[in-house]
Formats: C-alpha cells, structure tokens, sequence
C-alpha cells in the first residue's frame, strides 16, 4: 500500500503543478471540459486491474461461440451442427507452432463429445461489445441501433465477421551467442499508435531499484525493462482463465438463482454514473457465487455471469511485477513471475545470455466433460 500511495501522491504533486499552470493542461482536458484530480492508492491499483487483467487476461467467446452452435442447430439439427462447429471452433490448432515444441510423440486429443448440457441451456446471444468510431471514439454497443451495422462494416473491412474477444498478439524474439554481445532480446508490444502514447519510457535509480525501461500509462511496474543483471519482456498469453456461466433465475423472485438444490440470493449494490450536462445515472451491481453479472435478464428467466481465476489476486500479480524489477538471477525473477495469477508470456535474459520462459497465470478446475469452447 505504501508503495501504490506513494506512485499516487507523485502523479498528484504533479496535477498541482499542471492546474497551476494551465498552460501545461493536455489539450484532451480542454477539448472535453473537465480537469485531472488527485490520485489514491486505488486509483493506480485499478489501471493495473484495468489495462492488465482486464484487457489481456478476460478473453471469452463462450456465448458467442453457443449463439453460433444454436444458430446451426436450427438449420441442421444437432449432430451435423455439431460436427460443423467443430470444423470451425476447434479446441486445438494441430497445425500451430508453439513456444514449448512439442514432444515428438504429442498427438491432439479427440475432439470432445457433443455435452448433454447443451440441450438445456438457454439461447444465447452475441455479447454486447463497445463500438468505436473510425476515429476511436465511444460510438455505443455493437448489438444496438445504428451502431451495430457501422460496426460490422469495420470488423469486415478487418477480416473479422464478428466482435472478436481479443486483439492480435504482440511479438518477441530472443538469441544468444552474437558476435559482440552474450546475447539480445527484442520485445514487440502491439499497442498501437495513439496520442497521448499507451507506453512510456522510464528510468527509476535509488533504493532497491536501478531500471531502465518501458511500460503502459500510470503502472508502477515495468513490463519490458533490465536492471543490469536480467532483462525480461512479455506478450499476452491469451490462455482461457474465463467461464460463463448461465443462471437460472427464480421466476418468483428474480433475485435468487439456481445454485445446487435450492435458491441463492445475489449480492447487489447501486452504482451512480456521473453524466455531464444530465442526470446521474444509477445501475444495480450484481455479483453470484461464481462471479460478476454481466447481464440480468427476468424475461428470459437467465443471468450470465463470467468466473474469472485471478480474480482477487491482482495486486499480488502487480507487487510481483514491480519487485520483479529487484531480482538479479533467472531463477529468482521465475519463481517471482510464478506468482503471477494473470496469464502473460514472460521471456527472460541474463548477461551471460542465458534464456528464460515462463507462462504464467491461475487457471480454474473444471468440471469433468466441461467443453471449454
């Protein structure tokens, strides 16, 4: 907490200086109306939870894939639908190369058998995804009104058919043995390009620490860096650490929910949204025993709710990162970046050139029989 409160009371000694001094004021701050405030501990914990948890490791397609299944199912009844969606969905790319080779005798599973469950579960629909302009602002959802079909013209233009739950990939690649040097490590973040920069540059010398690097926008731990003893970069491990689960509502009180052979109350709460130049508005937060609500909907006797594995381990993921900055061999950065319960590819190097690799992240015990897709 100290080390959060001291990374916020820094960034606010500098909103001082710039309120002081409008000249210094971004211009977005300008152009929207509105001026920086001070930051809190919480502030600098949430835009770890925020643009590392949330953006690279909630991946989940599960209710689109499940629209996807029913939509063929109705047209070619369940056993062709299903052989079609397996052609088409499949669990495991056979032809991908990957990081680890594999062991010469590595053979794909067999595809899994179609689930009872299936034939129970409710329609599903297609997530409601933000749409952008084509100048990236906030232009809506991608289910509703106008914004669906401008949406969809841009995801063609992409190559995509649908709201992908997930962007592309960054890159990485690493050797030892140069001519002049032990060896070299090149990460590729594929952020984008944006004004003001998603990354920064930073150099942070006293203390325990003596790093140089980069990172993304207000983290206090350092993505790509070396610290004179090891170097290390990362990508997006897009590993499946996401569930969602549909909840039968009790039609008698919608706020209960089928958990084993009875009814479970959900926890709620009210959440105002500020609305400039309106009215404040105020949403009902729900949360089940598995996780949060995505989406409540009595009509349908159904709350689709997503169970997220790292959930409640961010910080320890973001204190690792930060003192992963302090270690001065392989082996200690590996068993520092074990701790990581989000799931990242993390690449390693020391000066001698030695090479290191480690996928990390907290994954969920599931269910015999469960079809992941």
């Amino acid at each position: 907490r100290e080390i959060l409160a001291a990374y916020a009371a820094g960034f606010s000694t500098r909103v001082v200086e710039v309120l002081a001094d409008r000249d210094l004021l971004p211009a977005e701050f300008t152009e929207h109306g509105f001026l920086p405030g001070a930051w809190s501990e919480r502030d600098v914990a949430m835009l770890f939870v925020g643009s590392i948890a949330h953006r690279y490791s909630d991946f989940n397609s599960e209710r689109d894939n499940l629209a996807l299944l029913q939509a063929l199912t109705s047209q070619h009844g369940p056993e062709k639908a299903w052989r079609i969606f397996n052609a088409s969905k499949w669990p495991v790319d056979n032809d991908s190369p990957t990081t680890v080779p594999r062991d010469k005798d590595w053979q794909a599973p067999p595809l899994p058998a179609r689930p009872a469950y299936l034939d129970a579960m409710p329609r599903g629909q297609p997530q409601a995804r933000v749409a952008l302009s084509s100048a990236g602002r906030f232009a809506g959802h991608a289910r509703f009104g106008a914004t669906g079909s401008p949406t969809l013209r841009r995801l063609a233009h992409a190559g995509f058919s649908n709201q992908p739950g997930f962007t592309g990939a960054s890159n990485f690649w690493s050797v030892r043995g140069l001519d002049d040097a032990a060896g070299a490590l090149l990460n590729g973040p594929q952020f984008g390009f944006s004004v003001p920069s998603y990354v920064y540059g930073i150099g942070l010398h006293g203390g325990d620490f003596n790093v140089v690097g980069n990172t993304l926008l207000a983290l206090p731990s350092l993505l790509f860096a070396h610290n004179d003893h090891i170097a290390w970069g990362s990508t997006a491990g897009i590993s499946d650490q996401s569930d969602e689960f549909a909840l039968a509502l009790d039609p008698d009180n919608p706020e209960r929910y089928r958990h084993g052979d009875g009814w479970r109350q959900f926890e709620r709460w009210p959440e105002e949204i500020a609305v400039r130049g309106s009215e404040d508005v105020t949403v009902t937060a729900r949360r089940s025993h598995q996780g949060m609500v995505l989406s409540h909907e009595p009509e349908q006797g159904v709350a689709w709710v997503r169970a997220r594995a790292w959930e409640g381990k961010e910080l320890e993921s973001l204190m690792a990162w930060i003192w992963l900055a302090t270690d001065r061999d392989l082996d200690a950065a590996h068993r520092r970046i074990g701790g990581l319960a989000t799931n990242i590819n993390m690449y390693t190097m020391d000066r001698r050139g030695n090479l290191g690799y480690v996928h990390a992240g907290r994954y969920p015990h599931r269910s015999p029989g469960h079809d992941p897709r």
